[in-house]
């Protein structure tokens, strides 16, 4: 009986004397897993000094550079371009200006629908020549941009009437 008695005696010390350890031994504390962060997808940014280079098809060829800036209160977009072009075949070559006014379209801001009014003028034949275009630009990243356009065209000083115009282009932007 004696040994029973001293058999749960020590089995009783090793219990309590165990317990009293894990007590004694501090948490371990496993750290809350870092927080996923996904990537904000970046507007782009309209406003700023811009350059480009496209063309302009109608009774010929307009093959342009410009520069421009843009100021943009909200998601409207207002512009002012000056260039050159010169006309191929010919070689003739033109100074412009234009406006342009337009409103960005869709929750990200990559898309602006335009109108714009142009005047190229030559002064090497004195001849002007007036369009009025629609066009849709689209941003492919944060800087860089390809633009489509349509529109009506009048030769002023030449006596000449209208025509249906079409352009396309890239432009690059700097920003604010």
């Amino acid at each position: 009986m004696k040994l029973k008695a001293l058999v749960a005696g020590v089995a009783s010390l090793v219990m309590t004397g165990t317990a009293a350890m894990a007590a004694d031994i501090a948490p371990v504390v496993i750290p809350a897993p870092a927080p996923i962060v996904l990537p904000v997808a970046q507007t782009h940014d309209w406003g700023g000094f811009y350059v480009g280079g496209g063309s302009l098809l109608g009774g010929g060829v307009l093959v342009q550079g410009v520069a421009g800036f843009n100021l943009t209160p909200g998601n409207l977009v207002v512009g002012l371009e000056g260039g050159v072009a010169m006309s191929v075949p010919g070689g003739t070559f033109a100074i412009l200006g234009a406006t342009k006014v337009g409103v960005t379209l869709g929750a990200s801001d990559r898309i602006l629908a335009y109108g714009k009014g142009t005047l190229y003028y030559a002064p090497a034949v004195s001849i002007a020549l007036v369009t009025l275009d629609g066009g849709v630009e689209v941003a492919l990243g944060r800087r860089l941009s390809v633009f489509g356009e349509v529109g009506v065209a009048a030769n002023i000083g030449m006596g000449g009437c209208c025509g249906v115009t079409f352009g396309g282009g890239v432009n690059f932007h700097f920003g604010r």
